[in-house]
């Protein structure tokens, strides 16, 4: 008997935990700019060096800058809403570890990423399991994923 309620309170135990899986499919995971090119002109930068990622994990987006030069441009974190060809993001928040975190005020700490305004919708053109690109109303942003 006493090993049957056992049973009873680990089967309880294991079914009521919310484990709710993510529904992003392949935008989930960790990609890293590749390239950004300003659709005006058609010229192109290669930002492989430049070490920009952006890491999506359920309603959270976050994008960093591993600058390699000293600098550190802040992480910002973003809730999003995608749909099968737009991305919308909202609610910036930059991570600040040594106090609590701040609600963006000036969009220019942006512009490392690619993002002008927020909120901001952003053309989902091709997203596979290994290649993103999305537009922006100026900009053309070409992703790799990790």
């Amino acid at each position: 008997m006493k090993h049957l309620l056992y049973i009873f309170i680990a089967a309880g135990l294991m079914f009521s935990c919310d484990l709710v899986p993510s529904s992003n499919g392949d935008f989930d995971g960790f990609w890293q700019m590749t390239s950004v090119d300003t659709l005006s002109n058609g010229k192109g930068c290669d930002t492989r060096e430049t070490l920009v990622f952006w890491a999506v994990q359920k309603r959270l987006l976050e994008m960093k800058h591993l600058a390699t030069n000293g600098t550190r441009a802040p992480h910002i974190f973003f809730r999003f809403e995608r749909g099968s060809d737009r991305l919308v993001i909202y609610d910036p928040i930059i991570d600040n570890r040594d106090s609590s975190d701040l609600i963006v005020r000036d969009t220019s700490c942006f512009n490392v990423y690619g993002i002008d305004r927020v909120p901001d919708t952003l053309q989902i053109v091709t997203l596979t399991n290994d290649r993103m690109v999305l537009y922006t109303n100026r900009l053309k942003l070409t992703f790799r994923k990790y």
